[in-house]
């Protein structure tokens, strides 16, 4: 995904885990596939059901975890989107319930097969921070983590299943 300001300019790409092992051990770092461009067999589909609205900002992620119960995740290596970050973004008008439902969703990731070790116990708490910060200051942060996930390749939470 390429990372855009307000006017169109290019601040960055932002990788995307490809197999379903790297996936998984991405869940406590970020939202591991973009549901802008996903693409899923029906049949799963319905297995999994909707967006659960009472999780507002925090749905796809939620989503993701309950389909890795039934199916593998992958994410191709061609970039297909583009997000923009102007100051209007609901991740930015609606920060802090965003982390609290983000926060919420991980609570339970454990029951799944997943395990954090220090560098995801480490982001957690980060996270759970953000949501007291300003958002032009998260804005910051967000274009930081373009690099950060770079480093979480080399330091992953261990998924057992």
């Amino acid at each position: 995904m390429t990372i855009i300001d307000a006017r169109g300019n290019e601040k960055g790409v932002r990788e995307a885990p490809l197999g379903d092992i790297e996936i998984r051990k991405s869940f406590y770092f970020r939202t591991p596939v973009s549901l802008v461009s996903q693409m899923m067999v029906k049949k799963y589909r319905e297995q999994i059901g909707y967006f659960q609205e009472t999780l507002e900002s925090a749905e796809d992620l939620d989503f993701l975890l309950r389909a890795c119960q039934y199916c593998k995740l992958a994410n191709i290596p061609e970039n297909l989107t583009q997000y923009r970050i102007h100051g209007k973004n609901i991740s930015i008008r609606k920060q802090k319930k965003q982390i609290q439902n983000t926060l919420l969703v991980r609570k339970n990731i454990e029951k799944l097969g997943y395990k954090m070790n220090w560098f995801a116990r480490y982001i957690q708490y980060i996270t759970w921070l953000m949501q007291y910060l300003p958002p032009r200051f998260v804005i910051s942060i967000f274009y930081q983590s373009i690099k950060i996930m770079r480093y979480e390749k080399k330091t992953h939470v261990d998924y057992k299943k």
